[in-house]
Parts: structure tokens; sequence; C-alpha cells
């Protein structure tokens, strides 16, 4: 017992001499505003053995350090600051307190991604902005500039793909592009958190489509925003002011934007009709007038933090849309005489919508979110159809009204859940009805359709590995024919190396394709957009896409992807003319449709990040057979996007667009001409000024806009309206609150200071 009793004190004597050779290091890294600095790199170096210990910084910017008794080097180092450096004898528990870091004046004006900000998962990845100097007083758009395969110019891209989507604090904004940029310039960087870029959206997403969700820090104050705009060139002519409005007031965030456009517009077409084997050929010549006198929007919303972990928050928002247009058709060899006809329209369409949402964080860091949207389009059409007689007088008129008024409600919920930061799971459930009512003269059209949909994916994200395999069930109760589908879909993401943003991804897809509500009305109907009658299927029915893809990214600047898709029994339409050369489109259910396409991107920031190159490069190919008859298109389209930013708060932004011609149709498609956009703007304090000259090359009057092959003829469309226009645009932001409050009142210190002495 003795011999048992000794033995126990001999390994207590080893275990105490043993845990006093390790000693623990603690501190706190801040900026010179007594800020936390997240993310910073905390290296200790033995200057004996050259063994190297390290660990970050994190969220309130502090760090743990455990190392064996012995003379060490302590680096803190984060881009933007000055590396800070000390010689440490451990021998004893060390706590460095608050260690404050100097900006480094040599990367100021350098933004740069490092490796440890960037945490690549299953959907896309996720951009840890933090407290990076550098980004602090920028605004979002030129902080999205710094995330990989980011482009933001006269719109925001990923990968040479438009964004589809853009969520503030999960809100999705709904905005033109000119207007969601000057909004995205009123956030500053100091307010980011992070940056969450959806690729390749989970089965369990509420919306589809690439995504980008800026999560901010919810600090108190808020920020006014107000943009004029003017659009012109010789034919067209457009005129628009926004505002944006957002608050944050403790746990209630409120926020309203709202806007109004006016715009006229002539346009010219030149239709040429090509009798094929007879040598006969005939021109129409057309032009338009359009009038927009309304175009209103507005949006009014508020978040409220019920606890730290509850969120809810309720929009409602509505637009309305005034147009007049006109359309006046004369054959060319009744150019002098003035007969030909006319179709005139007036428009009125209104959108209002409401959207409710309650999100829920639990201890284990599982989240459920719960929706509830409705959306509403209600469209009002006059048409006023006749001749034109030699005099250049309208007669023998008829009127069409036309209604189509559509109702959407939806409810989305989805529960996630992770598993020791690897592993994910999403279980959820979405429905939807849709009412709609079609009007025209006396006939009438109703659609309705609920659709409920069961969803739950699984994904797990290695080191060098990730998967994810999802499954959903559709129910839709369609004017009351039952239809059932179970989709699967599944990727594979390989990690070659994480740290330079090398990534190999495979995935496949499944999905149903439906009829809409346009392709199944039977009644013939004219819309002002078109210039063929439409005429509806009843008899369409749903089919399936199978969707393959595989993608290549290197460095976090280049990336190559290769995309198949195939559907039989997909819905196509094609275009047939009668014996008056009415032309008319219908809709059929037997077409069998293959395509793929090949992307090539490259993403360059070049002296010192104040150059961003975008270049993407894509090859089409589609073949889509009806009946017997079998179409193929070739395709080649690139876009090269670069911005500079100059002295003295100047930019320039440089837009090419070039596309060989895009398939409209089973037996249709138009020519996109190449297009050069070229804008600059100049930052005064709070006021940006902007100029902008869109198809520099006003390339839209040379060359056929669209070719329809109709059997025995071919029909070519060709615009002489100018392309080339010119915007001026002027946005005003004011920014305030605590935070704002305390920045002037540092900088009024540091103006007094420079005048008596410190």
């Amino acid at each position: 017992m003795r011999a048992y009793f000794s033995l126990l004190l001999l390994l207590c004597s080893i275990g105490n001499i043993s845990a006093q050779n390790f000693y623990r290091i603690t501190g706190r890294v801040l900026d010179k505003n007594n800020q936390a600095v997240e993310f910073a790199d905390v290296v200790l170096s033995n200057k004996e053995t050259k063994k190297l210990t390290g660990t970050t910084t994190n969220s309130n910017g502090t760090f743990i350090l455990n190392a064996k008794g012995a003379s060490y080097t302590l680096e803190v180092s984060i881009l933007g600051y000055e590396k800070h450096a000390l010689t440490l004898n451990l021998d004893k528990d060390i706590d460095l307190e608050d260690i404050v870091l100097k900006e480094d004046i040599n990367t100021l004006n350098v933004i740069k991604i490092t490796a440890n900000r960037v945490n690549y998962t299953m959907s896309g990845y996720e951009y840890r902005v933090g407290n990076i100097a550098t980004l602090k007083n920028k605004d979002l758009t030129e902080v999205l500039r710094t995330a990989p395969g980011v482009s933001v110019a006269n719109k925001i891209t990923l990968y040479g793909s438009s964004v589809s989507n853009i969520y503030i604090d999960r809100r999705k904004v709904n905005m033109t592009e000119e207007t969601l940029l000057a909004y995205l310039r009123s956030y500053k960087g100091d307010n980011i958190d992070k940056i969450e870029v959806i690729s390749d959206p989970d089965i369990s997403a509420r919306h589809s489509g690439i995504s980008i969700n800026i999560i901010t820090k919810k600090k108190e104050g808020g920020f006014f925003s107000a943009s004029v705009r003017n659009a012109f060139n010789k034919d067209n002519f457009v005129v628009g002011t926004n505002f944006n409005l957002d608050y944050r007031k403790e746990k209630i965030s409120f926020y309203t934007s709202g806007g109004y456009m006016n715009q006229h517009r002539d346009k010219k077409e030149v239709t040429n009709y090509d009798w094929k084997g007879s040598g006969l050929k005939t021109n129409d010549i057309t032009t338009e007038k359009t009038k927009i006198p309304l175009s209103l929007n507005g949006m009014l919303g508020i978040g409220y933090d019920i606890t730290k972990n509850d969120y809810f928050s309720a929009e409602v928002s509505f637009r309305e849309i005034d147009k007049d247009f006109k359309r006046k058709i004369i054959a060319e060899n009744s150019v002098e005489s003035q007969e030909g006809v006319f179709r005139d329209y007036n428009t009125v369409t209104k959108a209002p919508t409401t959207s409710l949402m309650y999100s829920h964080k639990f201890k284990d860091a599982s989240e459920l979110i719960i929706t509830g949207d409705y959306v509403g389009s209600y469209k009002n059409n006059d048409i006023v159809i006749g001749k034109v007689n030699s005099a250049g007088s309208k007669e023998d008129a008829k009127i069409t009204h036309t209604e189509n008024n559509t109702s959407t409600f939806a409810a989305y919920s989805n529960y996630s859940k992770s598993i020791k930061k690897k592993h994910n799971i999403n279980v959820g459930l979405r429905y939807s009805y849709i009412m709609n009512e079609a009007t025209n003269n006396e006939s009438r059209f109703s659609y309705n359709e609920g659709l409920f949909r069961l969803f739950t994916s699984y994904s797990v994200n290695m080191n060098n590995f990730g998967f994810r395999a999802g499954l959903y069930g559709n129910w839709a109760n369609i004017e009351h024919h039952d239809y059932i589908d179970i989709l699967p879909s599944a990727s594979v993401n390989y990690y070659i190396n994480r740290r330079k943003g090398n990534l190999l991804t495979a995935g496949y897809s499944m999905s149903v394709g439906r009829p809409s509500i346009s392709q199944l009305n039977p009644d013939a109907v004219l819309s002002e957009n078109d210039i063929v009658v439409r005429i509806g299927n009843p008899n369409l029915k749903s089919y399936y896409n199978h969707n393959f893809n595989i993608s290549l990214r290197l460095l976090n600047i280049s990336n190559i992807s290769i995309n198949y898709i195939r559907a039989n029994d997909a819905i196509t339409s094609y275009l047939y003319s009668d014996d008056k050369g009415t032309i008319y489109q219908k809709y059929t259910n037997n077409a069998s449709n293959q395509g793929a396409s090949v992307s090539i991107g490259v993403y360059k920031n070049l002296l010192n990040n104040k150059l961003d190159l975008n270049l993407t490069g894509t090859y089409s190919y589609s073949e889509s057979r009806v009946n017997q008859n079998t179409i193929r298109n070739n395709s080649l389209s690139c876009a090269f996007v670069a911005f500079l930013s100059l002295p003295k708060s100047f930019s320039a932004t440089a837009e090419l667009y070039a596309n060989s011609r895009k398939k409209i149709g089973h037996n249709a498609y138009r020519k996109e001409p190449l297009e050069l956009n070229l804008s600059v703007s100049k930052r005064i304090k709070k006021w940006n000024f902007s100029f902008s000259v869109y198809d520099l090359f006003n390339s839209f009057t040379k060359g056929e806009n669209m070719v329809i092959d109709l059997g025995n003829y071919t029909q070519k469309v060709t615009n002489f309206s100018p392309s080339r226009r010119y915007m001026v645009m002027v946005t005003y932001n004011f920014n305030w609150g605590k935070v704002s409050r305390a920045r002037k009142a540092e900088t009024q210190k540091n103006d007094m200071n420079s005048r008596i002495g410190d």
C-alpha cells in the first residue's frame, strides 16, 4: 500500500512539473479608436527552436496561446496595420492586456483578400470583412469588388453571371440597377460584418439564382440617400429620381424608399420579307412612339430584434406604371401615301406586395426562418387597331380591352442545423397559391395553381472535400389536376488549395418546367412589347430538365465552367404567318431540347488594387427539335469590365459586351451587336456625380436585330433608332448616428491638437 502511495506522489510530481512548463499568454487587439480587431494573426516564435505557434483574434479582439517556458517573439499582424512585435521570456502566465495597432500608411490604399477571410462552402463562400482597416471608409460597392469573382460596374455580376438577388440582413432589395448601386454606396465598410456569396444555392433557398447576402454590424444610426438621373439621346429621354432612408435605434430598424420616372422614346424598324426561291422581297416600315408619364414605386419596412436570437420584419411595397404606346406600320411602296395600319395602346400596371419574416437562432447555432408573402399584379390594356388612309388619318378603328390580374400567396419555412461546423442539415416546406384571371373583350380565362413543396438536404464540408445531396417533392394542383414530382440534386466540391482559392466543383440537379399563365391562355393576346400575336395552349404539360455542371476556380482570379442541360417533351414556341402577313406565336409540348455552354473568366486586381479587371467569354450550343424539324444555334459572347480608381476621388468604368446571336424561339434568334459603355464619376464629400455613355458605337443601328424563319420566307427585323445614349446622375448620401458623431468628435479633437499642440 505504501509503495502504491509513493508511486502516486511521484506521478503527481511529474504532472506538476510538466504542467508548470506550459504557460498561458492572453491579450486583446484594438485599433486607435479602441475598436476590437477581428481575425488578426497572432504568431509566437521560439527564439531557440524557431518553432511557430499561432492563432487569430475573435470578434472581441482577444486571443489565447499556450506555450512552454522559453524565450519568444510575439507578432500581431493584419492587413492595413503595422506589424506589432515584442519579446517575451515566458516563465509564468502573461496577460498583455490591450495591444493597440497603428495603421500602415503603405498599405492603407491596398485592398487585398487574405486567405483566412474567405471560407468556401457547398453553396459558395463567406467573405468575413470584419475590421479590415482599408475598407472602413469605403462604400459597399467598393467592398464588393474585393470579393472573389464579383464585378461591380453598371450591374453586379459573379464569375460573369448576373446576380439575381441582393439581400441586406436577409431582406431582399428590389430596385433597378441604377438605384441599387446608389443605395449600396450609402453603406460604409465600417458597418459590414460579412458577405455571403451564394453561387450554387441549396434547394432550401427562398429565391433561386445567384445571391449576395450582406450582413451588417447593426450599429445605431442610419443614412439618407437620394439620386436624380437623366438619360437621353436623339429619340429617347428619361428622367427619374429616387430616395432611400435607413435608420436603426436600439432594437428597431426602419427603412423606406421611393422613386419616380418619366420617359419618352421614338423608334424606327424596317421588316424585310425574303421569299425563298422566288427572289420576291418586300419591306414594312414601323414607327413607334412610347410615353411613360408615370412610373412610381415605393417601399416601407420595419425590423425588430425581439431578443438577441429572434428577429421579425414586415414590408409593403407598391409600383404603378402608366404607358401610352403608338405603333404605325406602312409598306415601303406606300411611304408617300402613308397607307398602312396602326396600333395604339394604353397600359396601366399596378403591383402591390407584402412580406413578413421571422427568424430564430437556437443555442446550438441552428436556425429557423418563416416567411409569408403576397404579390399582386394588375394590368389593364386598351388597344385600338385600325388602318391609316392615304392622307395619314386613322380609320376603321377597333377597340380591344384586356385585363390580366394575378394574386400570389406564398409561405416558406426552413430549419437549418449545423453539427460540429462541418455537417449541415436543412428541412422545410414551401407553399404557394396563384390566382389568375385574364379578360379579352367578351372572353375570359382563369387559372389557379397550388404548389406544396417539402425539401431536405444534407451537406458536409471537410478540409479537402465537400458533398451535398438534396431531395424535394412537389405536389401541384393545377385546375383540379394533380401533379406529383420527386426531384433529386447532388454536388461535390474538392478543395485543391483553400488558401489559394483553388476549387473543383461538379453537380447534377433535376427540375420540373411548368407552363406559365401566358403560355396556357388560348385567347389571342397582342402586347405592346411584341410584334407577334401570342396564342397559348391550355393542353401544355410539365416536363423535366436535367442539369449537369462542372467548374474549376483558381487563385480566386479565374473560373472555368461547363454546363449541359437536356429536356424531352419540353415547352417551346414557334412562329408562323397567315396569308395576311400577321405573325403568330404558338406553344407546343413536343420539343426535345439540349444545350451546352463553356465559360472562361479571369478577374484580376492591378496597380495596388486600383484597377479591377473582369473578362468573361462563353460559347453556347443549343439544339431544338419539334416534330421532324431540328434547328441548331451556336453563339459566342464575351464581356470585359474595367474599374479604375483615380486620384482626387475620381473613378472610371469601361464595359464591353459582344454576343454573336441569341435564341428567342424554336425558329427565331436575335443578333446582339458589340456594345461599349463608358462612365466617369467624382465624389465630393456627400455628393457623387457621374456621367455615362451607353453603347458608344451606336451598334444597334447596324445590321439585323432579329431573324425569324417562317418556312416559305424569312423575316428580318432591323432597328434604325440610335442606341447610343447619355446619362447624368447625381447622388447625395448622408450618414448619421453614434458612430458618425464619435468620428466627428475625434476629427475635431485632432484638428484642435494640431493647432495648439498635444
